[in-house]
């Protein structure tokens, strides 16, 4: 069944619902059930909350998804909009990192405290627990990085995101929620 018409770009930057935001990019979209609070890290914002972690959402972003305020909702970032950072930002724990500087990027497995849609452990419809991965934790996410950044497997890593490149999902139909 046909889920979207539209140029490859634009599928890329609007997709229309979950199926097609995993389906468009290599590595495909992070996917994570997350809240909408009132109050984010500074008390003053809206926030969306992955797990233990809120992120302040800016008032464009946080007035087109106001009608999830205290629901549940899948956030969506592709790898590339996870920045590494030194600052505030979501921490993860580095799982298992791709590579020894020979691509332009180095793929970095990573596991966060947010489950994916679901209940499960990725997007890809895991769950948490065992599966041979080191520490017995499955990544839950993954981002692209600079192959000079210094990142290393079983250390934790911050990641700052422009909440304006995250992507929002209805959690019961999928469909992508819109300004």
């Amino acid at each position: 069944m046909l889920q979207q018409y539209d140029t490859p770009r634009a599928l890329y930057d609007r997709p229309a619902n979950v199926f097609v935001a995993t389906f468009i990019g290599s590595p495909a979209m992070n996917l994570y059930e997350a809240g909408l609070s009132a109050d984010g890290a500074s008390g003053t914002r809206p926030a969306v909350v992955l797990g233990s972690q809120r992120l302040d959402l800016p008032a464009p972003v946080a007035a087109w998804v106001a009608a999830y305020q205290g629901r549940k909702v899948i956030v969506g970032v592709r790898p590339e909009d996870l920045i590494v950072s030194s600052g505030p930002g979501l921490v993860t724990e580095a799982r298992l990192v791709d590579g020894a500087g020979q691509r332009a990027v180095r793929l970095l497995l990573a596991r966060r405290d947010a489950r994916g849609p679901g209940g499960g452990a990725n997007h890809r419809g895991g769950r948490a627990g065992g599966g041979g991965h080191p520490g017995g934790k499955r990544p839950n996410g993954m981002a692209r990085v600079d192959p000079h950044t210094p990142v290393k497997s079983g250390g934790r890593v911050t990641f700052t995101v422009d909440p304006a490149h995250l992507y929002f999902f209805d959690p019961d139909t999928g469909q992508a929620i819109t300004a």
